[in-house]
Formats: C-alpha cells, structure tokens, sequence
C-alpha cells in the first residue's frame, strides 16, 4: 500500500488523500524516563478544482457562438472537461480542452453541467474532479421576406403570381406565409417550400393594391413582414382564347399562368404580355398541331397586344399523319385531293365522299374520313397561316397532286398572312405524301 503520509524531522509529507498518524516519541536519559508516545491524526483530503467561467453567453440560432474556454485550478494541471449531465444546445460541442464553439441549430433553453478532471496520479489518489452547471440560451434567428410578382400591371382576371422569398441563416426554413392585400387576406397559410411560398390569384379587382407577405417563424425562425408591394390591375386587356378539336385528348397550359385547357381556355392579358402556351396530349393521343395564330407542333409564343385565339389538335395515336385520305396508299388528285377540297369547303357525310374514293381504299365510311380531317386539321394548312381554306391550301394541295410545281402551283392561292414560300410550300406537301 501507498503511505499517507511521510516524517522526516519535524516536515510531514503528505503523499496520498487518507489517515495520517503522526506519533511523537520521547526516549528519556541519564536524568530523564522515557514519556509516553502521543499520537495526532488528520485526514488529507482530494484537491479541490474549481471551474471558471461562473456562466456562458448566449447564442443565436445560425450564427457562430463565441467560442468560450473554460478553465480549472487547483489540483494538477492540466484538466480535461467533460459534459457529464444534460446535452449542449445542437450545433455545440465542448473539446476535452474546454473549449465550446460551433453554430447552435436549435433555439431554446438548455442546461448542462461540465466536470473538469485533473491529471494528479492515482498513486495520490487523484485524479481529482470539480463540476459547475450552466445554462445557455440560444435565441431565434432574424428572416427577412421580400415578396415579386410575376406580371406588373395585369388586366382584370388576369392571373397574377406573386412570390414570397423568406431568408435566414441557419437550418432549413419552414413555416407558412400570408398574403396580404392591404388588411384582407388574398392567400393565407401558404406553406413554404425551399424558403418560397406562391400565391395564385386571378381575383384582383382593377385599381392599386398594396402587397405584402407575412412569414410565419417557426421553433428556430422569427417571423417576418415583407416590404410593401404595388401592384396595379388595369380596366382592360387583350384576351387569349384557346379551342381543343380533334378525336384525341389532351391540355394547353401557359406562361406565366392562366390557361389551364381543360378547365380554363381563357384568359386575359394587361398590355403586351408574351405568352409561351405548351400542348401535351394525355395517353393514347398525339398533338397534330396548332391553328389561328399560332402554326407547327412546338410550342406557341404569342405577344398579346391584342385579342387572339388559337386552336390546338389532339388526334389518336393511331392517326396516320399524311393525305391518304382513304387509306389505300396511294396520293391522287381526284380522290385524296377532291375530298381535302370538298372538305375546306365545308361538305360533310355523302356529299364529302361521293366518288372519291380510290380503288382499293381501306377507309370508306364518312363519318370516319370526317374524323380524319378533324384530326389532321392543322397538316392541310400548307401556307403556314394559321387557317386552313379551301381557295389557298385545298387549291395548292389538289394543284400539286395533279402535278403542278413552281409559280402554277401557289398563283392566287397564297393565303394572307403566309408563312411559307413557293419551294418551302412544295417540300412541305411532299412531306406528307410519302
């Protein structure tokens, strides 16, 4: 065993914590009997270590802590440290040096108490170890919101989205946001997604309005309220109709937002507004194309300056895209070619097929051959003007089975508005006749 505790002359060293017993001793002499042995006793105990700082500043969510180092004494330097109860707030750490640093994630109350141990030996009976409790608050983070339309003035009806755009150091944001329109809510609770939240609307009434966008905060966000935003809805506009033929199905959806065809095939525009519209066709079907003022299968981009319309074409994906009308793979004048006329001049039933139909035709009955027409619609406009008519393209197509080319095939039947020339017009039928 390790002794407590040493004498030597009159200097006790004291070795370990524990009982120490120092005895005196008195051996007499000549003149002198020997006196009694004295016994003292004391107990030694462990160093004390003390821990500064008393307490530790606050944090803020998202922002570094100041870094606090904390210390010992007493007892043999040096120390480690320790959380030995409760947690430091998420984004925390404390090194075995005693340094608390990082970023807090999360606000709130948190408690925690550190133990600081010494390096003394265990041959003294260390080591030896001192604790102090803290508590650290971590406040909220600040945001900011900053809300955008996405159209600036609009007409009456128009749909208008504006966007709030909430910033916060720190975790993600969560949290929803009410649209304001002056003191009336125009979109409340939206939730946010990726620090955005967008309100829809297209109930505006014509005048000024002063917009806001009221963010919510969260457990680890402060709320906060956008700068005003004016936005202006006009007393009128110019109007995008958009009509769906054909046997297929499918939507036209636009940019920025308004048309939804399906359900909303019209919308109003402020001034000149550019317009992007996509059609897709849903399962089964295909997009023929467009007519009216746009032309082609792309998708149609149109400066509302004034009132337009278009119509978009959805046909089975059966539908075989070309001018063999009867489906005997064959291109004549006097069948394929009779009944594209007779049907831009508007003959339907008996009247479209009556002898036109080509020897070994596959498709005979009207209705469908109708149908046909219906689906093909946008393919019979080879002058590339939006419209389909019987004078300008049913007159160039027949003139071109018949095997006119140059200058005899599009002489006085170039439709207003054209779009293609004479060789384009002829590359363009031939496309379809292969």
């Amino acid at each position: 065993t390790v002794t407590v505790c040493t004498v030597s002359g009159n200097t006790v060293t004291l070795i370990k914590t524990g009982a120490c017993t120092i005895r005196a001793s008195q051996g007499g002499d000549g003149n002198w009997t020997a006196a009694a042995d004295i016994d003292q006793s004391f107990t030694v105990t462990a160093s004390v270590i003390t821990m500064s700082p008393a307490g530790v500043p606050s944090g803020t969510v998202g922002s570094a802590y100041i870094a606090q180092t904390l210390s010992g004494s007493g007892g043999t330097a040096p120390y480690t440290f320790a959380v030995t109860t409760g947690t430091v707030p998420a984004g925390l750490t404390l090194s075995s040096a005693g340094v608390l640093s990082g970023t807090p994630t999360t606000a709130g109350g948190f408690s925690f108490t550190v133990t600081a141990t010494d390096s003394s030996s265990a041959g003294s009976g260390g080591p030896f170890a001192g604790t102090r409790a803290y508590s650290l608050n971590v406040a909220k983070a600040t945001t900011s919101t900053t809300l955008t339309a996405n159209l600036e003035p609009t007409a009456p009806s128009q749909t208008v989205v504006f966007t709030a755009s909430v910033s916060g150091s720190g975790a993600s944001l969560s949290g929803t946001v009410d649209f304001m329109d002056g003191a009336a809510t125009l979109c409340g609770a939206v939730a946010l997604s990726g620090a955005q939240a967008q309100c829809s609307t297209s109930t505006l009434a014509a005048g000024s309005h002063t917009l806001t966008a009221v963010y919510s905060g969260n457990n680890n966000f402060l709320g906060s309220t956008s700068p005003a935003l004016t936005h202006t809805v006009g007393s009128g506009g110019a109007t995008l109709t958009v009509n769906k033929s054909g046997s297929g199905t499918g939507t036209v959806s636009s940019n920025p937002p308004g048309i939804d065809c399906g359900i909303d095939c019209a919308e109003t525009y402020a001034g000149a507004t550019v317009v992007t519209m996509t059609a897709t066709p849903a399962a089964g079907s295909i997009f023929t194309g467009w007519l009216g003022a746009c032309i082609g299968t792309g998708t149609c981009t149109l400066t509302m300056s004034a009132s337009k319309s278009v119509a978009a074409v959805f046909a089975p994906n059966t539908t075989v895209l070309n001018f063999d009308i009867d489906g005997n793979r064959k291109f004549d004048a006097l069948s394929d070619g009779l009944m594209i006329l007779r049907s831009l001049f508007g003959l339907t039933g008996n009247a479209l097929t009556a002898g036109a139909i080509g020897a070994g035709a596959t498709v005979t009955n009207p209705a469908l051959i109708q149908q046909q027409f219906a689906n093909i619609g946008p393919l019979l406009d080879v002058d590339g003007n939006g419209q389909t008519d019987a004078l300008t393209d049913g007159l160039i197509i027949i003139r071109y089975m018949f095997g006119l080319r140059g200058p005899a095939l599009i002489n006085g039947a170039i439709g207003t508005g054209a779009t293609r020339t004479g060789a384009q017009i002829e590359a363009y039928i031939q496309s379809l006749l292969l």
